[in-house]
C-alpha cells in the first residue's frame, strides 16, 4: 500500500465522508431516537450536553449500535469518497477519490465544541480532534502539476496524525411516516488539518 501525505484536505459537499455518520446518529438522538436508558437525552440548544453525550456514545459504542442507528465508528466503510477535486485555474490540479474506503481511528475523536442543536436546527457545526486517522482502500487519481500529467490507481493509504476537524452541515428536518423528525443533510463542508511536522 502506498502512503499519501496531505497537509490539509478540504472536502466540500462530500456526502459520504466520515462525519456524515456522526451527524446522522446524533440527529436521531436529538430528534427522539430510543437511546439506551443509561444515556440521558439533552435539551434542545444545550450544546455542551450534546458534546458530552457524543463523547459518551463514542466510549460506550465504538463498534456501533444498530438499535439506535449508530454505525461502527472504529471502522467506517464508504464507497466513492472524493478527497480532492481539481480546480481548473489552480497550478496544481488533483482529482483523488477512494472507490471503496475504510477509516480507522475515529472512535478516539474528542469533540471540542458543537453548536446549532436547536429544536429546528438549520446549521450544525462541530470542532473535533482526532489523534490518528487511517483511511485506506482502492483509489483513482488524476491531475496536473504545471506540465506534468498524473494518473494512477491502486491501493492507497492516507495517514493523518493529530487532526483537527471542522465540520459544518446545513440540514432540513423531515417528518417520516413513523411521525418522527429526521435530519436530512443538504450541504456539508469538512476541513481536516493534520499536525504539521
Amino acid at each position: 500500500m502506498q502512503a499519501i501525505a496531505f497537509e490539509k484536505i478540504n472536502c466540500n459537499m462530500v456526502k459520504n465522508f466520515v462525519i456524515v455518520t456522526i451527524v446522522i446518529f446524533l440527529s436521531l438522538q436529538c430528534q427522539g431516537a430510543d437511546l439506551p436508558s443509561d444515556i440521558a437525552k439533552c435539551k434542545a440548544g444545550d450544546n455542551a450536553c450534546i458534546r458530552d453525550k457524543i463523547m459518551e456514545l463514542f466510549k460506550k459504542f465504538p463498534k456501533g449500535n444498530p438499535e439506535f442507528g449508530m454505525p461502527n465508528i472504529s471502522a467506517l466503510s464508504k464507497n466513492n469518497v472524493v478527497i480532492s477535486r481539481a480546480s481548473p485555474d489552480a497550478p496544481v490540479q488533483l482529482n483523488f477519490k477512494f472507490l471503496d474506503y475504510t477509516c480507522y481511528g475515529f472512535e478516539n475523536a474528542v469533540v471540542v465544541n458543537t453548536t446549532g442543536w436547536t429544536k429546528k436546527p438549520k446549521v450544525i457545526e462541530a470542532h473535533l480532534r482526532v489523534p490518528s486517522l487511517r483511511m485506506g482502500g482502492e483509489y483513482e487519481g488524476s491531475g496536473k502539476i504545471l506540465f506534468l500529467t498524473l494518473n494512477g490507481k491502486g491501493k492507497g493509504l492516507v495517514e493523518l496524525v493529530d487532526c483537527t476537524a471542522f465540520t459544518k452541515f446545513e440540514i432540513r428536518l423531515e417528518k417520516r411516516n413513523n411521525g418522527k423528525n429526521y435530519a436530512k443533510i443538504i450541504k456539508m463542508k469538512v476541513d481536516l488539518e493534520p499536525k504539521k511536522n
